[in-house]
């Protein structure tokens, strides 16, 4: 591979500021940036689904090689100096996981994030619930504590650590 090109949705913010800084990263394998969807990107790619391109990053090399999701990512990491080793151990087989967790969460970021595109004809996934992972309640875990005011007249003072220093633990009164 001499060159690959990545396509991305250029209406999203978001990716964007990725297409953006990639542009800017030590390439030992020149990046193109082409707007997924595009007349441009139709014309050059007219057997890619533009909906699944503005999905999903798409990568496009020079040998006509076409990579989406994770693999277009860690293909992008690999044309990058700093990240080629990274990407190495990302595209092994069982680093697949953690390859995908990382596009899911930037996909996650992206449909939050990209307004919707009026009369494009592309509807965007619902963007999906966030969860918040809270313990179970049989762990009985104590409350955390309320932080204290401090200063002169307002509280007890820090210890050398920066935290209240008002009891026997840490020396205090």
């Amino acid at each position: 591979m001499r060159q690959l090109t990545v396509l991305y949705d250029a209406y999203c913010p978001f990716c964007s500021k990725v297409k953006a800084w990639l542009a800017v990263q030590p390439q030992l394998v020149p990046l193109e940036f082409l707007a997924a969807a595009s007349e441009e990107a139709q014309r050059r790619y007219p057997d890619l689904d533009p909906a699944a391109t503005l999905r999903d990053v798409t990568v496009v090399a020079d040998d006509g090689s076409v990579y989406t999701g994770p693999a277009a990512w860690v293909t992008i990491l690999w044309a990058l100096r700093e990240y080629r080793a990274k990407s190495i151990t990302l595209a092994k087989p069982g680093m697949a996981p953690f390859a995908r967790a990382a596009v899911a969460t930037a996909s996650k970021i992206r449909a939050v994030t990209a307004p919707p595109r009026p009369g494009s004809g592309i509807q965007r996934p619902p963007v999906p619930a966030l969860v918040v992972n809270t313990p179970p309640r049989h762990l009985n875990l104590p409350d955390l504590p309320r932080p204290q005011p401090r200063g002169p007249g307002r509280g007890p003072e820090p210890d050398g650590y920066g935290r209240a220093c008002d009891d026997d633990r840490c020396g205090g009164e």
